[in-house]
């Protein structure tokens, strides 16, 4: 590789000297390594030049060969060049300043352009220069990229250097200097704004802004007020920050005035305008006449619509109904006649009716009268019952009735409501059944023994009439059961049944009567039981072998009704139940006594019992049965010992056997020895003579 490692200039790479079959290929490829020549990175560059670009700084650079022929491809690398070396930097444009050369105005600096290896820091000083742009000194502490300027720049001019650094050094540009800065123009008011237009509700108002100096360009901003009538206890009106501001009924009897704020570069000055006479109301004036609505036939009632109208709120308005020719013409007052609205009369037939309509407000009064009727006043045409309202259906508690309106005349279009009444036997004394206003009605027990009347009451615009049907007697529902009656329990001796006596329809008081029948083990041949009259039957011996079923009878004023319960299972015997266990009372000791007791049973009599006394572990467990030990009492014997005892009963009825066992009796103790007679000594009571002891008798 030939030419200099430094950013910018151009390397030439010589593919070397090579041997092999003519003729030989080469191809290049740049490699970026780093400061020692190695860990390489391949370039995108393969042609025989390559300029060195700022990425490579601080790097080395090697060429790659590939040599090819037709026998095969070879590689040899260059020796990696010298350190590759930055450009310091280099100002080609020169830096410049920008802003406002006056006192208080603040200056920005741009650094230029520069040449060299990137990136580069920049560094500024701004610098206070005599009225020719030379003997420059640096502003103590004015280092950023913007400075204010103050009082001691007046007629100086300024300059920026800014100093770049890069890797490879240092550069510095000094801009041109500014004109010579100036003392600040903020706002002053020369001739004060002042306000033009009519002092009214409803009109505009609009400012002059009055004559002010200052460094162009002066922006306005403003501020409407409104003030008492004796401009004190002055507010800002919300909203209003325009040029102009129209006038509002909430500035009837204030005056107005107008802060104005001037703002130009150097600063802000504000100066208020003189306050204006009083605003004037705004009398009422019509913008569209009112009319009449409302259905022209006697008896109606007409409605006014003000039309439009403006002035200062609020408008009171005043109204007189005008009664006019059948034309519309020759109108004149109808007496008394004076509110929003006006009930046809029969004066009026044949007439067309107007209103006159008169609003004011403080600022004066005006009248506007609308037009008449378009057609001129009819009679009232209210409906007719030409045929009776009618009622069908059956007539008994618990069934639908249905109405038909009957017929009407009368000017279209009728409307009818419907309410149900509740009458008295011969259909007098009507009540209005609550809530029944359907087109069916559904009878229940409060108009059992009484009648039913449907009311239809027809309307229209110009009345309204009510017409009855004929009254309907309705008669009581008889008692019907809806769920059969049903008995819960179980059939076996002892036991108790229930019955529920299911439900019921027809007209109240339904009264309910129970009894219980015995019937055969096949369900017939029922009989009833005497004095079983209650909701819960006690099965005793007498129902063994048969089947139990309820009667449930339904009574009202309509008549009687009787259902049956589902025959039961066949009543079992009570099998003998131990309600307190078998008992062992006696010391559990060798030869002690022991007595028991069978404890109590319940069951259907007669019941037998069978006594069983029984050897068991310590624990009670793996009882065994003593040999004739069948009897109420059971002396204990050495066998016994350490063991314990339990007593089994049998109970046994009518094929049924339950046996139960006492609980276990404490282990048997074995019996202590009891002298009964003493010990003896027998024989010659002489030395060398032999005695003889006996043992005496012991139990134990």
């Amino acid at each position: 590789i030939s030419g200099s490692a430094r950013e910018g200039q151009q390397l030439t790479s010589a593919p070397g000297t090579w041997t092999g079959s003519a003729p030989i290929a080469f191809k290049r490829g740049w490699q970026r390594c780093d400061r020692d020549g190695v860990n390489c990175v391949a370039l995108a560059a393969t042609g025989e030049s390559y300029t060195v670009v700022a990425q490579d700084v601080g790097s080395t650079l090697r060429v790659k060969v590939e040599g090819r022929n037709a026998e095969g491809v070879a590689y040899a690398t260059s020796a990696a060049t010298a350190l590759v070396s930055g450009n310091p930097p280099n100002n080609t444009a020169a830096p410049t300043v920008s802003g406002n050369t006056r006192s208080g105005q603040l200056l920005s600096a741009k650094p230029g352009s520069w040449a060299g290896t990137q990136p580069f820091a920049y560094e500024y000083a701004w610098r206070r220069c005599d009225a020719e742009g030379a003997a420059c000194v640096s502003i103590p502490g004015a280092t950023a990229q913007s400075y204010r300027l103050t009082d001691a720049d007046r007629d100086a001019r300024i300059r920026i250097l800014v100093t770049a650094t890069n890797m490879a050094g240092t550069g510095e540009g000094n801009s041109a200097p500014t004109v010579a800065i100036g003392p600040a123009e903020p706002p002053v008011v020369v001739r004060a704004p002042s306000l033009s237009g009519i002092l009214r509700d409803g009109q505009m108002l609009t400012i002059d802004n009055g004559e002010w100096s200052g460094a162009a360009t002066i922006a306005y901003k403003y501020a409407w007020w409104r003030c008492d009538a004796l401009e004190a206890g002055c507010a800002p009106i919300s909203g209003a920050v325009a040029k102009s501001y129209t006038l509002s009924p909430a500035d009837v009897d204030r005056r107005i005035r107008v802060i104005v704020s001037a703002t130009n570069p150097d600063g802000s000055a504000t100066a208020t305008t003189a306050a204006t006479g009083l605003v004037a109301v705004n009398p009422p004036a019509n913008t569209s006449p009112p009319a009449v609505s409302g259905a022209t036939r006697v008896g109606q009632v007409l409605s006014v619509k003000l039309g439009s109208w403006t002035g200062t709120p609020t408008l009171g308005y005043a109204y007189e109904w005008l009664r006019c020719d059948a034309s519309g013409a020759g109108c004149l007052p109808i007496d008394g006649a004076t509110a929003n609205t006006y009930r046809l009369a029969d004066a009026d037939l044949g007439a067309k009716v107007a209103v006159r309509v008169t609003a004011s407000n403080p600022g004066g009064a005006a009248t506007k009268d609308s037009a008449a009727t378009p057609t001129t006043i009819t009679p009232a045409q209210p409906p007719v019952n030409q045929a009776l309202p009618t009622i069908t259906g059956v007539a008994r508690d618990g069934e639908t009735l249905t109405w038909a309106p009957g017929s009407w005349t009368g000017i279209a279009t009728i409307s009818s409501t419907r309410r149900w009444l509740r009458c008295d036997a011969a259909g007098a004394g009507c009540t209005p059944i609550a809530g029944a206003t359907a087109s069916t009605y559904r009878l229940t027990p409060a108009e059992a023994g009484r009648t039913v009347r449907l009311e239809v009451t027809a309307r229209n615009p110009d009345g309204e009439v009510s017409a009855r049907s004929a009254a309907l007697a309705v008669s009581a529902a008889p008692p019907a059961v809806t769920r059969l009656p049903t008995v819960t329990g179980v059939a076996r001796d002892g036991q108790t049944l229930t019955v529920a006596t299911g439900t019921w329809t027809g007209t109240p008081t339904i009264a309910l009567s129970i009894g219980w029948q015995r019937c055969d083990a096949s369900g017939g041949a029922c009989a009833a039981i005497a004095d079983a009259g209650a909701a819960t039957y006690l099965l005793t011996p007498a129902d063994i072998g048969s089947r139990i079923r309820a009667q449930v009878t339904g009574s009202n004023a309509a008549g009687t009704v009787t259902a049956h319960t589902a025959i039961g299972s066949i009543v079992e015997v009570a099998p003998p139940a131990a309600t307190v266990l078998p008992g062992i009372e006696g010391t559990p000791r060798d030869a002690q006594l022991l007595t028991g007791s069978q404890g109590a049973w319940t069951g259907t009599e007669p019941i037998t019992y069978e006594w069983q006394w029984r050897r068991c572990s310590p624990t009670g467990a793996s009882c065994q049965n003593i040999p004739g030990a069948d009897g109420a009492t059971y002396r204990l014997t050495p066998a016994d010992v350490n063991s314990t005892i339990r007593l089994r009963v049998e109970a046994t009825n009518r094929r049924t056997m339950t046996p139960v066992e006492s609980p276990p009796t404490a282990a048997v103790q074995a019996a202590k020895p009891i002298l009964l007679t003493p010990p003896e000594i027998t024989g010659a009571t002489r030395d060398g003579e032999t005695l003889t002891a006996t043992d005496g008798t012991w139990s134990g």
